[in-house]
């Protein structure tokens, strides 16, 4: 594992979110593991890169152009089951987190 890169796919349509995300992580990551990120900005772009792309780990917004809620993570979720989702989002409210993880976040974080 130490070598490994590990594939990022991020749905966020903030690009100051973006920046911080990858910035932090490349911070983190000095030495290892290695991240490689796979940035879109709605949904279907997101559903799309997992057809074309291998993935490891979705970093998912739940505020997109074209989905909102927890019917964006529902949405991903049935189409990715085998790869784990964090939702990191500017909601920091205790019920939406325990919902999302419910739901099958493996993490929910506010930005």
């Amino acid at each position: 594992m130490i070598n490994k890169t590990i594939n990022i796919l991020l749905i966020e349509d903030n690009l100051d979110d973006i920046l911080l995300l990858q910035e932090t992580l490349a911070q983190a990551s000095s030495s290892s593991p290695k991240f490689k990120f796979h940035t879109v900005h709605r949904l279907d772009q997101g559903l799309e890169k997992l057809r074309t792309e291998e993935v490891d780990l979705i970093v998912l917004d739940l505020s997109l152009p074209d989905c909102r809620g927890m019917d964006t993570l529902v949405t991903l979720q049935t189409k990715s089951r085998q790869i784990p989702i964090i939702v990191l989002t500017s909601m920091n409210d205790e019920e939406h987190a325990l919902e999302a993880v419910r739901k099958g976040a493996q993490d929910y974080l506010v930005k």
